[in-house]
């Protein structure tokens, strides 16, 4: 099972929170919670993402690419683990800022 939840939207920027797993499943839900963000800044947090298969690595940077295009910046909150050697091993750590969980 998959979530998407805002976790703040304001003029500095959003968060949005991702849980469960980001694959083709996922992926209108996640498209939706990204159009309801505004624009500025985006950190996307993915500490809780328990599978990330080829179609969540593509939405993410199709994610960047569409905040790039509006003047703002994606991050990526990843922690230790399977995801975060995903982004890694498909070069997505060169394209998009990943940052350990504070």
């Amino acid at each position: 099972m998959f979530l998407a939840t805002v976790r703040s939207n304001d003029d500095t920027g959003s968060t949005l929170l991702l849980s469960g797993e980001l694959d083709l499943a996922a992926a209108p839900e996640f498209r939706r919670a990204l159009r309801s963000l505004g624009s500025g800044p985006v950190v996307v947090d993915l500490s809780g993402v328990t599978f990330l298969d080829s179609v969540g690595v593509g939405l993410l940077i199709g994610a960047d690419r569409r905040a790039r295009e509006a003047g703002g910046r994606l991050t990526l909150v990843v922690g230790p683990g399977s995801a975060r050697q995903v982004l890694v091993a498909c070069g997505v750590d060169r394209i998009v800022s990943i940052v350990d969980p504070r």
